[in-house]
């Protein structure tokens, strides 16, 4: 463990581009701060005991798309399951996303926040050649429900919301 562990939470990058989802897989490059790249290094070894979260932020949407994004970290190309699984460190989800920018009575207006721990996922790399400490890149899977195993064909995909559901 460092000497000196941070007292604190402390912003070390941030994503330069604005994603937008549209019910396709989407990726955006998220680049670690230069002056940070060796506390995340440090942060990222099998010992160290510091949580490292992602926040996906100022999420923004007039209605709900009906479908919720698996968040993945360094997922390569034309990933299996099994390496999707390996790369997943969580979710985001837009319920309520239709009135979040219309509060009621003396409530803010914001937009939601998803926050994901992928401090597990880079001790799982660290050393590896995909470990790159210049950033990552976060890629946002639509997740869709899967059918009990033997049962497939009376499933269907459900479409994704009109915007007429509303509360």
């Amino acid at each position: 463990m460092p000497a000196n562990p941070p007292s604190g939470p402390k912003i070390v990058g941030a994503t330069e581009q604005k994603v937008t989802l549209t019910g396709e897989p989407a990726s955006v490059p998220l680049e670690i701060d230069a002056r940070a790249r060796e506390e995340v290094r440090e942060a990222s070894s099998e010992s160290d005991p510091r949580n490292i979260y992602l926040n996906v932020e100022n999420i923004e949407g007039e209605v709900n798309p009906g479908t919720a994004y698996g968040i993945y970290v360094n997922l390569p190309e034309g990933a299996d399951d099994e390496v999707k699984a390996e790369h997943h460190v969580g979710n985001v989800s837009f319920f309520g996303i239709e009135i979040a920018r219309q509060p009621l009575k003396d409530e803010p207006a914001h937009n939601p926040v998803a926050s994901v721990e992928v401090g597990s996922r880079l001790r799982a790399i660290a050393g590896a050649e995909q470990f790159d400490e210049a950033g990552f890149k976060i890629t946002f899977l639509p997740l869709l429900p899967k059918p009990p195993k033997g049962r497939e064909e009376e499933f269907r995909q459900v479409p994704p919301s009109s915007g007429r559901d509303k509360f």
